[in-house]
């Protein structure tokens, strides 16, 4: 009879000892990096700097259940730049007892609002392309820019004032200053 109690709390409890760090209000941001060539049993986290491998085995036993049967750590140090050095950036890979597919990606993604995102990637990119031609010293010029109605309106009232059809006139009355 005292086995199956036994065998019940064995299964309640990670094949390691869990940690006594306690967090109660994280201030950390763990990301699930979808990677297509990782095997199903494993997947690919970044975490902050300061995460241990024991501190991500513990957050995914604690929080999701999972059991992490074996943890590698990577850090990727970022290439210089002109002035500075970008941070590094830490990835972990787990090894699961269980496997995880990630699902397919939707065909209709129009609840995401999928448009915005994509006009709003094509802005930044427009803006990205603008400021890398800036540093480069080449000057933004005007014509490059879409032409407005009201830019049109304005252009087209100027080439008949230089034809002579129409001629200038001012309607507001300017106070007469004396000579």
């Amino acid at each position: 009879m005292s086995q199956p109690a036994t065998g019940a709390v064995a299964r309640a409890l990670p094949g390691f000892k869990l940690g006594k760090k306690k967090v109660f209000i994280p201030a950390h941001v763990i990301t699930l990096l979808h990677k297509p060539h990782n095997s199903p049993n494993s997947a690919m986290f970044q975490v902050p700097l300061t995460f241990s491998k024991f501190d991500l085995r513990d957050y995914l036993w604690n929080l999701y259940g999972l059991e992490a049967t074996k943890v590698r750590s990577i850090v990727k140090i970022s290439p210089p730049e002109r002035s500075r050095r970008a941070p590094a950036t830490k990835y972990m890979t787990i090894e699961m007892e269980k496997p995880f597919v990630w699902p397919a990606a939707p065909e209709d993604k129009e609840p995401w609002n999928n448009k915005l995102y994509q006009a709003r990637e094509r802005n930044q990119d427009a803006q990205w392309k603008q400021m890398i031609d800036r540093n480069k010293g080449k000057l933004y010029s005007s014509k490059e820019d879409a032409k407005t109605s009201e830019r049109k309106d304005l252009r087209k009232q100027a080439e008949a004032l230089l034809r002579g059809e129409k001629v200038w006139q001012n309607d507001n009355k300017v106070d007469e200053k004396p000579l």
